[in-house]
């Protein structure tokens, strides 16, 4: 039997038992992922370490809040969610709906969780919006498996959302994982692709782990939550010693490094936001209310430009849907690539017309002593203009270990071409049959040309 070395999954598909039913209206309903990319979070916030701390960044704007945390437990003979969701007007009313880890207690300064913060709600919005992306997908994973809504939260109090954030510690990705934590996981970590980037795969692995941490801590959520930041083994130590005291065993009465006990009070602060937005001056951005892109399982390597041509997008929109991946071409292996809702039959279409041997013209390279980048050029027969493209790269300075992207020579130049307005490197590449890296190659040019600019065009078999 022959098998095709790829398979079309399309996401939905994957929760199709799931019940969020968020109302929709006209304008939720014809929501596209270029709708939200247009549109998304272009903040630039300090990131010294690789993570964002979102509470402590003195130019993060949050209102002191204008009501108080109530001191009332939640009622121990209070039923717990129904199985059933009603229909909710978005997808942030649901998770409130779903909420159950309580109230933040009387004695929490809940002003003093966004004290450093200014007062600028716009900020918090935009903030919020940077999960406009993915948090449907996170909100069905939680509610398939009836856990709390605030933890659809919890990449924002861990990474604010950073898909590629990374921790001095080692953890990575918006869920924060580190490497063994990852690794027992599931997740693939490799010179390819690292997994914990990837929202729908760390997501699960994110979710699976809190399932284990609750049930190991008897089904207490916030304890649960304090394992997930500073480790079990360090929350069942604080539980032991409080035991030998005679004390209280909750949470609250832990006595657990500082970052733990801000992280709790951080996450229950921000789920009082979005349950309250008004009484902060808060708008909650627009979720839409179905997925906005699919994903495809591919066996090989694929040119990420390849991908964005059938896909009728760009390689920036293919490396902001799969953030794990490390290079400009899929693993060469099995993996899952997300890709723009409704393009995934295309894709696979091409895929199967297309020699495996055009499938892939990019590898990597790594840096060894004596090596220059001209030298890497003439070695791989391509251009310095196309290393520094492909590498991101802004001087020939290149280091011992240092990875590059290479690939194929640039194709000489046949022809010219006056650039008019409303032109791009993506609509001329797609309109002479080339690829973005050849023209910014052969001109030496990088991500914007000027109306009237002259440009040489490759030549094309």
């Amino acid at each position: 039997m022959n098998f095709l070395p790829w398979s079309v999954v399309i996401t939905t598909a994957l929760l199709a038992g799931c019940q969020l039913n968020p109302t929709r209206t006209d304008n939720d309903d014809s929501t596209t992922l270029a709708d939200l990319l247009d549109s998304s979070d272009t903040l630039d916030l300090p990131d010294p370490q690789g993570f964002y701390d979102p509470f402590s960044d003195p130019r993060f704007a949050i209102p002191a809040p204008r009501i108080t945390a109530t001191t009332a437990p939640v009622p121990a003979d209070e039923p717990a969610p129904s199985d059933t969701p009603t229909p909710a007007a978005s997808v942030w009313s649901d998770l409130v709906t779903r909420y159950q880890l309580g109230p933040l207690p009387a004695n929490i300064d809940v002003q003093g969780q966004w004290r450093s913060a200014g007062r600028n709600p716009q900020l918090l919005t935009d903030f919020l919006g940077r999960g406009r992306l993915w948090m449907y997908h996170i909100a069905l994973d939680i509610e398939r498996r009836g856990m709390p809504g605030e933890l659809a939260l919890l990449p924002y109090v861990e990474s604010g959302f950073k898909l590629t954030a990374r921790s001095y510690r080692g953890a990575a990705g918006p869920w924060q994982l580190m490497p063994a934590t990852a690794t027992g996981l599931g997740l693939t970590r490799d010179r390819s692709c690292d997994e914990r980037l990837d929202v729908i795969r760390s997501t699960d692995a994110a979710l699976d782990y809190l399932e284990t941490l609750v049930a190991r801590f008897d089904g207490d959520w916030l304890l649960a939550i304090a394992a997930y930041n500073s480790g079990p083994g360090r929350v069942s130590k604080a539980i032991k010693a409080n035991r030998s005291r005679g004390l209280a065993t909750d949470f609250w009465s832990l006595r657990l490094p500082a970052e733990t006990r801000k992280y709790i009070p951080r996450l229950l602060a921000l789920a009082e936001i979005v349950k309250n937005p008004g009484a902060f001056d808060v708008t909650l951005p627009a979720l839409p209310p179905r997925h906005t892109f699919e994903t495809i399982e591919l066996t090989r390597a694929v040119d990420l430009e390849l991908l964005a041509r059938w896909s009728d997008s760009s390689v920036e929109t293919i490396r902001l849907l799969n953030p794990c991946f490390r290079a400009y071409s899929t693993p060469d292996r099995v993996a899952n690539v997300v890709v723009p809702l409704g393009t995934a039959d295309n894709i696979l279409s091409q895929l199967a017309s297309t020699p495996a041997d055009q499938l892939a013209t990019v590898s990597d390279y790594l840096v060894r002593s004596g090596d220059t980048l001209s030298a890497i050029a003439v070695r791989f027969d391509t251009s310095v203009a196309d290393l520094r493209n492909r590498n991101g790269l802004t001087s020939n300075r290149i280091r011992i270990g240092q990875r590059l992207v290479v690939g194929a020579p640039a194709p000489s130049a046949v022809t010219g071409y006056v650039v008019r307005p409303g032109d791009s490197l993506w609509s001329i590449a797609r309109a002479y049959g080339t690829t973005v890296s050849a023209l910014q190659a052969i001109n030496n040019v990088g991500r914007y040309l000027k109306v009237g600019q002259s440009i040489s065009l490759p030549a094309v078999n």
